[in-house]
């Protein structure tokens, strides 16, 4: 099936495609590739890199002291879009070395994948545990948990039966032909991806940003919307492609969930929409706010001015009878206190300073 992935940036469309790729039952087995997606952790031949222990294992429990020091070095690569290699960080490669080769791939493919497609994986690493045996990498390929780098979209019908793609933006390798114009063999091929048992997420920001005959073939369309840029999102899904544009053609989606960003997939792969986009507030939320503050206001000023003019007397009422009800129990006690007194004193014999009571 080819299902067309769709959201303005910070909709989180990629990260939900990766989650939903990883989390996928039917997907066990098969062998899934990508393109456009820098720093994909659970790529074993990038986790195997300097980069790869960088962004997934160092990155994520360095201190402040030492992010303090690093950070604006990633941030000046990060905006010629490249990711860092050991020549930009050469003060840490000994740590890397140090670690084991396949660990950081091992962590993120337990942390992120179902218990169900790990179930093997972790039996086979716990019994390397026990006899203190290294695994290969062939070894942990014949899981099919690792994902593959493509060498290009346009390669994508010659790769293995069964395979499962993500291209990110698609848009970049399947733009809008102009009419007449003659179909490319990678073009084409959509038609008949079904023969090889092919599943294609492609994904991009709007329909009308890729080849017409993509369109007319896709199985589902998938659109993410972040009304608030917030953490959450809202994820339509429809067999047929939505008009992103108009709302009130998403509101006739019935298949539709407003979800909270699944915040265990970050840094899973580098991604600037989930730090640039900051949170804003909704039109709606920003004209009854307002009106509910001064409602509150309002209510409070009324009640002050309430307690001042009648609940003040009932107050001072209520106040005088307390105390005279004290002073009354004071006296009472005291009463009691001396006549006790009293009566101790009748029963006790005095010799002296010595008293004898019986």
């Amino acid at each position: 099936m080819i299902r067309l992935i769709t959201g303005f940036p910070g909709a989180s469309k990629s990260l939900n495609t990766v989650k939903e790729v990883i989390e996928d039952l039917d997907y066990s087995g098969r062998p899934v590739y990508y393109y456009n997606i820098k720093a994909l952790i659970v790529d074993l031949d990038f986790a195997c890199t300097f980069a790869g222990w960088f962004y997934g294992k160092w990155l994520p429990n360095a201190s402040d002291a030492d992010l303090e020091r690093v950070l604006p070095i990633v941030r000046a690569i990060h905006k010629k879009s490249d990711v860092v290699t050991e020549d930009d960080l050469p003060f840490l490669v000994c740590f890397w070395r140090q670690e084991p080769i396949y660990q950081t791939w091992i962590d993120w493919v337990l942390k992120l994948y179902p218990e169900k497609k790990t179930a093997e994986l972790r039996r086979f690493l716990d019994a390397c545990k026990h006899f203190d045996f290294k695994p290969t990498k062939k070894r942990l390929e014949r899981f099919n948990l690792h994902w593959k780098k493509m060498e290009h979209p346009h390669q994508w019908y010659k790769l293995p039966y069964g395979a499962v793609m993500i291209i990110d933006e698609a848009q970049e390798f399947f733009p809008p032909r102009s009419v007449g114009s003659k179909v490319p063999e990678h073009i084409a091929k959509m038609n008949v991806h079904r023969h090889s048992g092919f599943d294609l997420h492609l994904v991009t920001q709007q329909p009308r940003l890729v080849d017409t005959q993509i369109r007319s073939v896709t199985g589902r369309h998938i659109h993410f919307h972040n009304p608030d840029n917030g953490e959450k999102v809202v994820r339509y899904q429809s067999s047929k492609l939505m008009d992103v544009e108009n709302e009130s053609s998403l509101k006739e989606c019935l298949n539709l969930s407003y979800e909270k960003r699944d915040a265990k997939f970050y840094g899973s792969y580098y991604s600037a929409e989930i730090h640039t986009h900051k949170k804003i507030v909704p039109d709606f939320y920003k004209k009854i706010i307002p009106s509910l503050l001064l409602a509150l206001v309002g209510m409070g000023g009324a009640g002050y001015v309430f307690m001042q003019l009648g609940f003040s007397e009932v107050f001072a009422g209520e106040a005088e009878e307390t105390v005279n009800h004290q002073v009354e129990s004071q006296e009472h006690e005291q009463g009691e206190q001396y006549d006790e007194q009293i009566q101790n004193t009748a029963r006790c014999l005095f010799v002296g300073e010595r008293r004898i009571c019986r």
